[in-house]
């Protein structure tokens, strides 16, 4: 994660590391959801001044890889979320995820759930987002968690997607 950031910090840019809850060396959690990292992230920007000098940034970027990228993406849909009067300038997305009901299928077929019982299990798992997000996911679509549904950046932003992607693959650049 850190060396992610090591290229900015080495061309003069200032940088603070995020990382979301439950991945890379975080500490983790005993329940997870995008909501929640999401949530997390806003957390860290409305406390960014406890690290640096809100004063002197003239310039706000996020950059987010992977989950990352799917969690800047819903952040900077909406130019409330920045306190300070943070100027976000444009986000920078690496092999974003941007549509989370791919990844749902997929742990799904992993799981050997069989195709009948998926629509049960889906029912399962927002009554379990709802309990703790209780302002989301009324209605059981996974859609509603896929670009352009989950958020659409309203700043430029840059997509850069690996070559070769074990994990997202081309399906997700091309939903960006």
């Amino acid at each position: 994660m850190y060396g992610r950031a090591q290229w900015f910090v080495d061309r003069g840019w200032h940088a603070v590391v995020c990382e979301l809850p439950g991945h890379g060396q975080s500490t983790p959690i005993p329940r997870w959801t995008a909501l929640t990292a999401a949530q997390h992230m806003e957390y860290q920007i409305e406390n960014l001044d406890t690290f640096i000098d809100t004063n002197n940034i003239s310039h706000f970027f996020l950059y987010g890889h992977s989950m990352g990228g799917y969690i800047c993406t819903r952040f900077a849909s909406n130019s409330k979320n920045f306190p300070f009067g943070l100027p976000l300038s444009g986000l920078i997305l690496e092999s974003p995820l941007m549509l989370y009901s791919k990844i749902f299928e997929e742990i799904s077929s992993k799981l050997k759930i069989p195709s009948a019982i998926r629509p049960f299990h889906l029912r399962r798992v927002f009554r379990d987002v709802r309990s703790m997000h209780p302002e989301h996911a009324q209605e059981v679509r996974l859609d509603q968690f896929d670009v352009p549904e989950w958020g659409v950046p309203s700043v430029p932003t840059l997509c850069l997607q690996a070559k070769t992607d074990n994990r997202l693959g081309r399906d997700h650049y091309d939903a960006a």
